[in-house]
């Protein structure tokens, strides 16, 4: 793929099955990828989505569709393997990752409705941890972007994100201190919240093939954009 710095990128943002709610909590991420992706689509039906994917063209694939989650999708997921594998950048947020983790939660690893841990099939550790609400900050260990693409990224945030865990300290973008309580939501009179484990993180990326996986594991809408944008390879504006 060209670098990002001397073209505008094209975007697929897939959302399979989705409720057309889904454009209203990301209706500002949608808004800054319509006015700086070269081209930008969006994609709700199945047959759609594996025709983009193998015929190429595009740079960067967002993955925001709960029913990927399912054995029956793993198709579709598997072309987002390969399209990463063949240099592209991939990006997993929203109801993705919160379908994986609610699955995790609640059912057994050989649940024949659902696809095992999506991360594995792209060769990573990577697995579900728990959801934290708690402040994290910038990872001075992260392998650096290129300035232009670290210009607006914010020292540290508020989120409400799922946390990944096997993940390589290096590709993790943020971090939460060791000493930060998590807000989780309260099950027992007396339920104490943990402590935040220093091993998990909410936003990464890494190569896999010749291409890029990320992950932003918020489940609100509380990531600022500059970190999606730069994460698909937008230079800061």
């Amino acid at each position: 793929m060209s670098d990002s710095g001397r073209r505008r990128l094209s975007v697929l943002f897939l959302c399979v099955g989705a409720l057309l709610t889904y454009e209203c909590t990301y209706s500002e991420l949608i808004y800054e990828l319509n006015g700086r992706a070269e081209y930008f689509k969006q994609v709700r039906q199945r047959y759609q989505a594996m025709l983009d994917l193998i015929q190429g063209g595009y740079d960067v694939v967002f993955v925001n569709a709960e029913i990927m989650t399912r054995r029956t999708y793993s198709d579709v997921w598997q072309a987002v393997v390969e399209f990463v594998h063949n240099g592209g950048t991939a990006i997993c947020i929203g109801d993705f990752n919160r379908a994986y983790h609610r699955i995790s939660d609640r059912n057994p690893p050989e649940n024949p409705y659902y696809l095992p841990n999506p991360f594995n099939t792209a060769g990573l550790p990577w697995k579900f941890e728990e959801k934290y609400s708690c402040r994290i900050y910038l990872n001075d260990r992260y392998t650096p972007l290129p300035d232009a693409h670290l210009a607006n990224l914010p020292d540290t945030y508020h989120t409400h994100s799922i946390f990944l865990t096997g993940v390589d300290i290096s590709d993790a973008w943020y971090r939460s201190n060791p000493v930060d309580i998590a807000f989780l939501p309260v099950v027992e009179p007396h339920h104490v919240n943990p402590r935040v484990n220093p091993f998990a993180f909410p936003v990464v990326r890494t190569e896999v093939g010749r291409g890029r996986l990320g992950y932003v594991g918020e489940i609100g809408t509380a990531t600022p954009i500059s970190i999606i944008m730069a994460m698909a390879g937008f230079p800061a504006t």
